[in-house]
C-alpha cells in the first residue's frame, strides 16, 4: 500500500512527522481526508480533532487553528498547538 509523509508542526516543536496511510482534519468548511497521491491543496483548519491512520493503528491529535498543505512531496500542518490523546489533561 502507498503511504505519503506527514508533518505536524507547531511553533514550539514538531508533533509528530512519519509516513501515514491517511489522515482527517478539520478544514473551515468541514473535514477533509488526505490519502496518498492527493491533488495539491492548501486549506485553513480550525480547532479539533485529527486522525491519522498509519497501517491498522489510529492515532489523535487535539489541533488548535493553523492550516493544511498537501504536495506531491508531502503534507504540512501548521498548527498553533497539537497535544497527543495522552498528553491531555482534563484538569487543565
Amino acid at each position: 500500500m502507498s503511504t505519503f509523509l506527514l508533518e505536524i508542526i507547531t511553533p514550539e516543536r514538531i508533533a509528530y512527522q512519519d509516513q501515514i496511510d491517511m489522515v482527517v482534519a478539520p478544514a473551515v468548511g468541514g473535514n477533509v481526508g488526505i490519502l496518498p497521491h492527493h491533488t495539491p491543496l492548501f486549506t485553513q483548519l480550525g480547532i479539533g480533532e485529527l486522525k491519522i491512520t498509519k497501517g491498522s493503528e489510529d492515532y489523535y491529535l487535539a489541533i488548535g487553528g493553523g492550516y493544511l498543505e498537501v504536495t506531491p512531496e508531502k503534507t504540512v500542518i501548521l498548527v498553533t498547538k497539537a497535544v497527543h490523546a495522552e498528553e491531555i489533561n482534563e484538569e487543565e
